[in-house]
């Protein structure tokens, strides 16, 4: 987090695209400074989700709330973005709150090397994978603005809000399976097999009616969200639609390749995508504006879905997974 901070802050004095706006930069890190805090690591080890939509949905509502009271008009930029890091402001710090509290759980900065070492070892694989899905899915909103316009940016960034909340839905069927999973695969093998194909019929089945619902329904949801109709808005809506069932489906198979221990293959594979997408996105986006971001993003998508499913399906790699 303090590395990303000072990135941010280089990029806020040398870069006057962001020196422009350098006030909504700064307080949009605060989201950042939510998701650091937030233990869901210990929720999940624990088996106690509950909690965790809980603390989502009463934050939502309030930041919401807020939203809708006081920010009026364009000079309220800085509000607005200040009430949607509530979102992940105030569940980061509660729950804090809450795990001490409840659980008693004390929090203290550990300054071992050993552990900081052991820690950044371990889990390096599946860091640099976030890293890598986050070029095209948080990257894009940035490359459209910098290669088409901040409008562009903005029309992207508003079908992204509206498709990340149809993906939301499936969010926390995904947190609460990974430990599941992981149990099943120390304790149980051939029960972990059953629950993983179980596990990613219910997400097709689930994906397809998310991505049916926001095809079908877009126009009702640009209206909620944008206030006023949008012939191009809505053909971008559309195209996420077709982004929605990759997404689903991607996010869970993920979380299985991480339980069976293929976090090194789900790195390489990011890593290729990540590539392939800034090489097809910057021609892409240069013609067709938002557009050509998002065909990129779902051939993206597409990519990792074929991969993915292939390797989880392979008969080797689950004996090997066994034999582990």
């Amino acid at each position: 987090m303090f590395v990303s901070f000072i990135i941010l802050v280089l990029l806020i004095i040398f870069v006057p695209k962001f020196n422009k706006d350098y006030l909504v930069y700064l307080v949009s890190f605060l989201s950042v400074v939510g998701s650091v805090l937030f233990p869901l690591w210990f929720f999940q080890g624990i088996q106690k989700m509950k909690y965790i939509t809980i603390m989502n949905m009463i934050a939502k509502v309030f930041s919401t709330l807020l939203i809708f009271v006081f920010v009026k008009n364009n000079n309220d930029i800085i509000l607005a973005v200040f009430f949607q890091t509530l979102n992940l402001l105030i569940p980061g710090i509660t729950a804090l709150i809450f795990v001490n509290l409840k659980f008693n759980m004390k929090f203290r900065f550990n300054l071992k090397k050993e552990s900081w070492i052991t820690e950044l070892v371990g889990g390096f694989h599946v860091f640099m994978t976030s890293i890598w899905v986050n070029v095209y899915v948080q990257g894009a909103v940035v490359i459209t603005g910098f290669i088409a316009s901040n409008k562009a940016a903005g029309y992207y960034a508003i079908g992204q809000k509206i498709m990340a909340a149809m993906v939301g839905i499936m969010q926390p069927i995904g947190q609460a399976a990974y430990p599941y999973m992981c149990d099943l695969y120390a304790g149980n093998f051939r029960k972990f097999l059953d629950f993983k194909t179980k596990l990613i019929k219910f997400c097709i089945v689930m994906s397809l009616a998310s991505s049916g619902i926001l095809f079908v329904f877009s126009e009702f949801f640009i209206y909620v969200v944008a206030g006023e109709p949008n012939k191009y808005l809505n053909l971008l809506i559309k195209l996420f639609a077709i982004s929605v069932f990759f997404i689903v489906i991607n996010t869970q198979i993920t979380q299985v390749m991480y339980v069976i221990n293929k976090d090194k293959v789900l790195q390489k594979l990011y890593l290729l995508t990540a590539v392939i997408f800034i090489v097809i996105s910057i021609p892409l986006t240069l013609f067709y504006s938002a557009l050509g971001m998002i065909i990129s993003v779902i051939v993206i998508e597409f990519i990792v879905f074929i991969t993915t499913i292939t390797l989880v399906k392979n008969k080797k790699i689950n004996e090997r997974a066994q034999e582990v």
